[in-house]
Parts: C-alpha cells; sequence; structure tokens
C-alpha cells in the first residue's frame, strides 16, 4: 500500500503543472465567454388566462467552499429522503474524489486517494458510496464542486457536479462529472463529460458504481467498449456517457443501463427580464403577474465553458364569462335553441357544445367564428356544456334547455252516488 503524504504527494513536477494549469484554466475563461442556449429552466412556457401565480424552477447549485486535495466536503441536507440500498438518507458528504457517500460520520475527514483493491472493500472508504468516478482528483489546485436541490415535491433532484477538476499528477487532464438523485424514485443518474487516463498515476485506477453501507451489496458499470467492470485494476476512459441506475426488489441490486448524454450544466443560477434587471438567484423564482412576461435563467460555471442563458415565457391574456339563453323546445319537438354570448369581444373563436356524457352534439363544433354571439338550433331538451376557446384562453358553461308543457286539456263530469253507500256514481272525462 502507498501511505500518501500530502507534501510529497505535490512534487515539483506537479507544481509546474499547477502554474500551467492556472494560466490554462485563464485561456479557457477568456476564450469561451459567450451566450448559447440551453435547457436550464425546468418550467415550461405557460398560457394562462387572468393571473399567473407560480414559482419558476431552474437548474441551480452552491460552490462548494472545498479546496484541498483529498477531503471530504461538509454535510450537506438533500432536501428531500433518498433511499440506497433500501435505506433512507437525508444528508449527504462529497469527497474530492469523485465519489459522495451517505456515510456522515465522514464529513470534513480525509479522503482516500489510493485505488489498490477492486470494490468492495470492507471496512475501506468508499462505502454506501456513489462513485462518478472515484479516482484521485485535484481540487486543490483547480475546478469546482457544485451541489444543490432543484424542482417541487414530489419531484425534486438532487445534483451533484466536478466541474473541471484537474487529475492528480496530470494537472492539465480536466475531470467533469455529475450525479443526479430523484426524489420518488430513487433513481440515480451519472454523466461523464470527460474521464481522462492518468496511467502514470494510480496505475490509471477509476472506479464507477455503487456500494452499500457495509460492502456487501455493490453495482459496477461494465465499459461498453473493453466489456470489463470499470474496477480495479482496469485502466479506463470516458467522454460523453450517461448511465442510469435503477433500483431493484428487494433493495440488494440495481438496475444499470447506458443512456443519452446530457450536457452538463452547473453554477448558480441569476434570474432577470427582458431588459437584464436582475430579479433573483437560485433554483427558484416566486412569480405572480397579470400580463405577458418572458424570465430569463442565466448560469455561469466553467462546466458550461461560458455563460449560458434559457427563457420561459408566460403569457397572460383577459378571461372571458359565456352568457347563455335558450328557447324552450316544443311539446315533443326537437326544436330548441340555444344562444352563446361570450361578455367580451372575441377576434375568433371556436365553439364546441357537448352533452351530459362529453360527446359532441351533432354540428355542436364551430371553428374560427367573428360575430358576438351564436345560436344553435334544433336542439332536444336536455342539459349541455358550451365551450368556447379563443387563443389560449377558454371558458365554459352548463345550461338546461327545457320544453314547452303538453298542451291537453282535460272536462270532466260528476255524477253522484243516489244514496249513501251506493255504487251508482259517474265520472266522464273528454
Amino acid at each position: 500500500m502507498i501511505l500518501e503524504n500530502p507534501y510529497f504527494k505535490l512534487g515539483f513536477s506537479s507544481f509546474l503543472k499547477k502554474s500551467f494549469m492556472k494560466r490554462f484554466l485563464l485561456v479557457l475563461a477568456v476564450f469561451f465567454t459567450c451566450i448559447s442556449n440551453a435547457q436550464i429552466i425546468t418550467s415550461p412556457d405557460t398560457a394562462i388566462c387572468g393571473s399567473y401565480v407560480d414559482t419558476l424552477q431552474a437548474l441551480s447549485a452552491v460552490q462548494s467552499g472545498m479546496a484541498t486535495d483529498d477531503q471530504h466536503d461538509v454535510l450537506l441536507d438533500i432536501g428531500f429522503t433518498f433511499n440506497f440500498y433500501g435505506l433512507p438518507y437525508t444528508q449527504l458528504v462529497v469527497s474530492g474524489n469523485g465519489y459522495i457517500t451517505f456515510d456522515v460520520s465522514q464529513a470534513s475527514n480525509y479522503s482516500p486517494w489510493n485505488i489498490a483493491a477492486a470494490i468492495p472493500n470492507p471496512g475501506s472508504m468508499p462505502e454506501n458510496a456513489i462513485m462518478a468516478p472515484w479516482q484521485d482528483l485535484n481540487t486543490g489546485i483547480g475546478g469546482s464542486i457544485y451541489y444543490g436541490m432543484t424542482g417541487v415535491a414530489p419531484n425534486r433532484i438532487f445534483t451533484i457536479t466536478w466541474c473541471a477538476v484537474p487529475m492528480f499528477s496530470c494537472t492539465s487532464d480536466l475531470h467533469t462529472s455529475q450525479i443526479i438523485l430523484y426524489e420518488g424514485s430513487d433513481k440515480i443518474e451519472m454523466f461523464i463529460q470527460n474521464k481522462p487516463l492518468c496511467i502514470a498515476w494510480n496505475a490509471g485506477a477509476g472506479v464507477q458504481g455503487l456500494v452499500d453501507a457495509t460492502s456487501t451489496n455493490f453495482d459496477i458499470v461494465d465499459d461498453p467498449i473493453l466489456l470489463t467492470p470499470r474496477n480495479w485494476p482496469l485502466p479506463w476512459t470516458a467522454v460523453n456517457e450517461g448511465w442510469e441506475f435503477l433500483p431493484n426488489n428487494p433493495a440488494t441490486s440495481y438496475t444499470i443501463n447506458q443512456i443519452g448524454y446530457v450536457p452538463i450544466i452547473s453554477g448558480l443560477n441569476t434570474w432577470t427580464d427582458a431588459a437584464g434587471n436582475i430579479l433573483g438567484t437560485g433554483p427558484s423564482l416566486p412569480v405572480n403577474i397579470s400580463t405577458p412576461t418572458v424570465y430569463y435563467a442565466n448560469v455561469t460555471g466553467a462546466c458550461a465553458l461560458g455563460n449560458l442563458s434559457d427563457s420561459v415565457s408566460i403569457i397572460v391574456t383577459a378571461c372571458f364569462a359565456l352568457d347563455l339563453t335558450s328557447t324552450e323546445a316544443s311539446c315533443l319537438g326537437d326544436d330548441a335553441t340555444l344562444t352563446v354570448t361570450p361578455d367580451t369581444l372575441l377576434p375568433l373563436w371556436d365553439i364546441t357544445l357537448y352533452d351530459m356524457n362529453g360527446s359532441v352534439v351533432i354540428g355542436g363544433i364551430v371553428l374560427n367564428y367573428s360575430g358576438t354571439s351564436f345560436t344553435f338550433s334544433n336542439l332536444f331538451p336536455g342539459t349541455y356544456v358550451v365551450s368556447v376557446a379563443s387563443g389560449i384562453s377558454v371558458s365554459q358553461d352548463t345550461i338546461v334547455v327545457t320544453q314547452i308543457p303538453n298542451p291537453v286539456t282535460i272536462n270532466s263530469n260528476i255524477t253522484d252516488v243516489s244514496c249513501y253507500n251506493r255504487s251508482d256514481g259517474e265520472v266522464a272525462i273528454w
């Protein structure tokens, strides 16, 4: 086993590479300062009438303050309960060496870098861990780690990103990967933008997969090219890969599937309006508007190599009510009428007439109508539902169409009984 001394681990050669790394990152920051479109906002474009009161959601993360090599970060709250190998967790710890652990006792403690045995390795960290992958990185000289929760219960996610972190010894090679934890389903997604191979250090070792708290159960990714588990001692590399880990029942194993790569976005989000005014920061923005508005989310981060921007449009129009009137059907007739009049002048409107079973009445669809009112004719008595749509606004109401009472006149003539207890009385009706 190699015993690490933090002073001897970073030698003179690494010091020179460290200086080069700083200049390299500076050149990247200057060269890639740009605006590009990205899927930052998770709330969809919305059309509504009246007013819009909701909270917009966007991808956002907090940057870790960890700037020490081979370190576990502080204890982090996930924000929801996440089940890992059947056990519930609400907190986790991030390692600078590419993994997270649900072992909260590791917070702010040393994180191992030397990979000299395959996972599982009972009694040795990482345990109770998600490795994305576990390898020797050097957060002490560059890169960033971001984490944060996004979304609304019960569909929240917690994201951890190792962003452009130099490989130890091969400090000009930058590693970027991301773990996403899903509320409810307990699904794990893992995206690798770049996993370089530093074969001269640690024999290029890197482990990608999961291991439980006692190193009893574990699930390791099989390399899709080498067809060998990405475990010690296999040296491997990856670019633009996506993986999902689906918990099985019983929760002693996971099904691993390769999925499409999703570009990694990480960093603190800033909300702005169309004029560039800052409205807030972070993953959420409460909104209460009654006029059409466009909101912008802007994330700046080394993972994206520039400034990323996304927008969401909230289209708000005036609502309208319906005035419904009818004429009665004649006796046993189907000649009733129903007149629809919106209380607002509409440029073009679509009208649909339904019965109470939700079926469209014959002739009950009128499209692109431009009048101020419309009358449906030849209707049977009954209850009808009228729906009117104009642009994005929709209004609906119900009316009962009646019928003229039966006009039959009844005449009668009565003859009383002739004496008590007789049965000779008569009633005549015509």
